[in-house]
């Protein structure tokens, strides 16, 4: 079979990789791995390498995901951080370099539609899973995360949640530029079932967080500031309702308080409580950001730097500080940080640039969950989050016109 065959053969089936990813984000880490190995070969296999370096390189997303790479790459060989641990989380980070791999092929709009449906059917799939263990008519095995009054399917409770409630904003949006009035209706149900599950039925907090940002914002988008206010309203009443009728919400949200009240009188030392150990990780983490701010303790430098900074204290050691900005800040310094939060600006600033409003939606619904996300957990270290992001990025981004912000930085 002749080179150009293969190379064709291997585009449109790394296409279909690419779309199939999609699927397997919100349901296994290990299907997640092979396809994005197959699909590097694929990548690799494929012709027109000219044309895919043009996407890539006028692609301003592609361009800065690359740069934040090069950053921790560079932050490997800090003499603070052990060369065995900097490769061990640069391996976490090398979905900023799928990023701008996908890129070329989500060029097609058929394509960027077909990743969508198929992500959609993921989380569907969840959806209907995690009601059938609820009620009871799934049993609670191994198969599943779920724990009694926590009926995840395929995904821990935090991940479970985020991805739920983004879910439902995307069944949302998708339903409001649906024509045909079956799917619609359905598209609708689909949004309020994940409402109901994420405040109801799930135990991550973060979903509740990043469900009230993404009401308000479709609020906006509808009415402008009169929707946003109307949002926020719709938030405060939800909120009241699920305190008052989910035992699970009150709970959660009264453990929250009792945590953070305990932190506050220092208390919380020793204590093995969400808010608590994070809100020590955040204090002990600034201190080290204020000790190494300009080149930080390097890619995989923080366990050894944490160990140091609560080293006869009594206080528990992490590995993770749970906050990305934090994280990106104590191993590549204020301008790694500074590079992170100009990616997330620019992803914000070009959404309105995509060539669609489902589009434009949906990439300032997934920047409002990230970076939410990423205040309360490292998310590009997390596994199913930081493919999700570089998935969805790609997707999305790769329909910037030609004419917009974006080609700059390759002039």
């Amino acid at each position: 079979m002749k080179y150009q065959a293969v190379s064709a053969k291997a585009d449109t089936f790394g296409r279909w990789i690419a779309i199939a990813l999609g699927f397997s984000i919100p349901l296994s880490t290990a299907l997640d791995n092979i396809l994005i190995g197959l699909f590097v070969v694929c990548w690799m296999l494929g012709a027109g390498f000219p044309g895919k370096w043009h996407a890539i390189r006028s692609n301003k997303i592609a361009i800065l995901s690359l740069a934040l790479f090069a950053l921790f790459l560079a932050g490997v060989f800090n003499p603070d951080a052990p060369i065995r641990d900097g490769l061990k989380y640069l391996n976490k980070y090398k979905e900023l370099l799928l990023l701008p791999l996908l890129i070329p092929l989500f060029k097609d709009t058929s394509t960027r539609r077909h990743g969508l449906i198929g992500f959609g059917a993921a989380i569907a799939l969840s959806l209907v899973l995690s009601y059938l263990i609820h009620f009871g008519l799934l049993p609670w095995t191994t198969m599943f995360h779920a724990e009694p009054g926590d009926p995840v399917a395929f995904k821990k409770h935090i991940t479970q949640s985020l991805l739920t409630a983004l879910g439902a904003f995307l069944f949302a949006v998708a339903a409001r530029h649906e024509a045909t009035g079956w799917k619609r209706t359905l598209l609708w149900a689909l949004a309020a079932l994940a409402v109901y599950n994420v405040l109801f039925m799930l135990q991550g907090r973060i979903g509740y967080l990043v469900l009230a940002a993404l009401l308000i914002y479709l609020g906006f988008d509808w009415l402008r500031w009169k929707g946003m206010l109307a949002g926020i309203f719709a938030c405060a009443v939800v909120g009241i309702v699920a305190f008052h009728a989910s035992s699970g919400f009150h709970q959660r949200i009264l453990k929250a308080a009792e945590e953070f009240s305990g932190w506050r009188q220092q208390n919380a030392a020793g204590k093995e409580d969400s808010i608590g150990l994070r809100l020590e990780w955040y204090k002990n983490g600034l201190e080290i950001v204020r000790d190494h701010p300009l080149f930080g303790v390097g890619t995989g430098g923080f366990p050894k730097a944490y160990a140091e900074k609560t080293k006869g204290s009594g206080r528990l050691e992490t590995t993770n500080p749970h906050n990305q900005y934090l994280l990106t800040a104590i191993q590549i310094g204020l301008p790694g940080l500074a590079l992170l939060l100009y990616l997330f600006y620019c992803q914000f600033r070009l959404a309105r640039a995509l060539p669609s409003v489902l589009e434009r939606n949906l990439a300032l619904g997934l920047m409002l969950t990230i970076s939410i996300g990423c205040l309360f957990n490292s998310l590009l270290v997390d596994h199913t989050e930081r493919v999700l992001y570089a998935w969805m990025s790609a997707l999305l981004y790769s329909g910037l016109r030609p004419n917009s912000e974006n080609t700059r930085i390759a002039t």
